[in-house]
């Protein structure tokens, strides 16, 4: 299965007028388990946030998402300052919320779900790639008290009845 998601993201949106939710309707069409679905939304949220907060970007953000049975690829793209969040310290663990330093901890977090991030910067444009690994729908947490076939007939169902869906092309 080889299959591209592409969203536009315009520069004058305001980060907490987002709404991910028709992205993560096309990641639940596919074949992917909740976990996965979790961390892609979670890499596409912190780093349109972060550009949309910080970056004075002067065009279009490009998000495409390429998928394959076993990886899933996130690509962004922008005009703004160059920020490269590998360069980001790690955050040491800390005991307590008011202990820590606001800022950083969503890069940090990506990083440690992200199988791998690569950055470069070309014409202009900040290019972040996050790859993540699949996992497998057999690998998700059964709720109220299904048995995993149940489960499985019921995911294969919702799959098949949301495969043939018009595809958005925009948030």
């Amino acid at each position: 299965m080889k299959k591209s998601l592409f969203y536009k993201i315009k520069s004058d949106k305001k980060y907490d007028e987002l709404n991910f939710d028709i992205i993560n309707r096309h990641l639940e069409s596919l074949d992917y388990g909740d976990a996965t679905i979790y961390k892609i939304i979670l890499v596409v949220e912190e780093f349109i946030t972060n550009i949309l907060k910080y970056a004075n970007n002067q065009g279009e953000i490009s998000l495409a998402l390429n998928f394959s049975a076993n990886l899933i690829t996130v690509n962004i793209a922008d005009y703004g300052k160059m920020f490269d969040p590998l360069e980001i310290k790690t955050h040491a663990l800390i005991d307590s919320v008011n202990d820590s330093k606001i800022g950083g901890l969503g890069i940090h977090i990506v990083k440690n779900i992200a199988n791998s991030i690569s950055y470069h910067r070309m014409g202009g444009n900040n290019i972040i790639k996050i790859i993540i690994a699949n996992e497998k729908k057999t690998d998700k947490i059964i709720k109220n008290n299904q048995t995993t076939q149940e489960a499985l007939i019921f995911e294969k169902f919702k799959a098949k009845s949301t495969a043939n869906s018009p595809v958005a092309s925009f948030i």
